[in-house]
């Protein structure tokens, strides 16, 4: 999809549409006890975003630009900010980074539209469709004009391919001026998966405790922690990867799956943000009280060739290493081959659509934690 250059992209500063409130007096917010708090990073600087300025108690809606580069048009990335009343920590939220998984994107409108900023303290940032261009070509995994997959490519590159690009933006505009980041995910139009929110452990005990603190606030029951592997790659890749290896709190919720927009989806990742800023004292209330269920890191069969593949096993379902999880069968229904657990544990994901490609993921497996 080409998507038009903003109106005027070389203003250093101006106003956003924001939607202005009358100020209110705030009572002091309490944090539940046990929830450590990030002392804010750039205090309300995030009043501030790609030159445009929101006022406190508003709602503005913005842009940021990936610039156009040799063949590739600019892309538009819609952005709202909610600037609190009263100074504290910034939470950004990003939502669409595969542009096939709806449940995340229409979750984010729902955290634009519901928190009020008179109510809040601190500054939401909210990146709504962060892969438009594969939002509008339906894509699953991948964005259509680079074939690449976004959540490989962070922290990007200024110069490089469209995803590297919008990664590049997304990473020092949003990600890297947080004090605490959260990226929504679901299954997309081709996957089954089970609600959970995933960590990286980075080593750091006290920004581990930090980031478990805050994924606990969730509610999520299934916590995957999976350690940063060492070394780190180059790039890290993905935005959670990214966020641990520079510090910023943040992780993956998943929830909601196969293309489907349904409520409970949409509402449950609505409560886990929520549970989230509660958790960091930007909102009034009790944040959530997740995590009864830790995994120490997950593995996913893939596809040994390609064909149409049929999975044998169900979510959340045990299942023994080495055990026949899903079989493969070419066009004509002949069988190919078999996928066979990698490791034991408990069935997150899988494949629920016939089509697949060798090296593609089938399932996804987690480990539980010892006892």
């Amino acid at each position: 999809m080409r998507t038009p250059a903003p109106a005027h992209p070389s203003r250093p500063h101006r106003r956003a549409r924001c939607l202005p409130r009358r100020f209110l007096r705030w009572s002091a917010v309490l944090l539940v006890a046990g929830l450590p708090r990030s002392t804010p990073a750039i205090a309300q600087s995030a009043s501030t975003i790609a030159g445009i300025s929101c006022d406190a108690g508003s709602r503005c809606r913005t842009h940021l630009t990936v610039p156009a580069l040799g063949a590739d048009t600019a892309v538009l990335l819609p952005v709202t900010v909610l600037r609190g009343t009263r100074p504290g920590p910034t939470l950004a939220i990003t939502a669409g980074v595969h542009g096939g998984e709806y449940v995340p994107i229409l979750a984010a409108q729902r955290v634009a539209t519901t928190v009020d900023p008179l109510q809040l303290t601190g500054t939401i940032v909210i990146v709504h469709v962060t892969n438009p261009v594969s939002f509008f070509g339906r894509g699953v995994y991948y964005t259509p004009t680079d074939g690449r997959n976004l959540n490989r490519m962070f922290p990007g590159r200024a110069d490089g391919s469209l995803s590297e690009r919008t990664a590049h933006v997304v990473f020092t505009e949003v990600i890297r001026r947080a004090d605490a980041y959260l990226d929504l995910h679901c299954g997309d139009a081709n996957e089954a998966l089970r609600p959970y929110v995933a960590t990286r452990v980075s080593g750091d005990s006290a920004y581990d405790a930090r980031v478990r603190a805050l994924a606990i606030a969730t509610g999520l029951e299934l916590l995957l922690e999976t350690p940063v592997p060492t070394p780190v790659p180059t790039p890290p890749g993905t935005t959670t990867m990214t966020a641990a290896v520079n510090r910023i709190p943040g992780f993956t919720i998943e929830w909601g799956m196969l293309g489907r927009t349904d409520d409970a989806s949409v509402n449950g990742q609505l409560q886990a943000v929520l549970g989230v800023a509660r958790g960091m004292g930007m909102l009034r209330g009790r944040p959530g009280r997740g995590g009864q269920l830790r995994m120490t890191g997950s593995r996913t069969a893939t596809a040994p060739v390609s064909g149409l593949v049929r999975v044998d096993v169900a979510l959340d379902q045990a299942v023994r290493e080495g055990e026949r999880i899903a079989v493969i069968h070419d066009l004509f229904g002949v069988q190919l081959a078999e996928v066979k657990a990698p490791v034991s544990g408990r069935v997150i994901a899988f494949t629920a659509t016939p089509p697949v490609r060798s090296g593609e993921p089938v399932v996804a497996i987690g480990i539980p934690a010892p006892r």
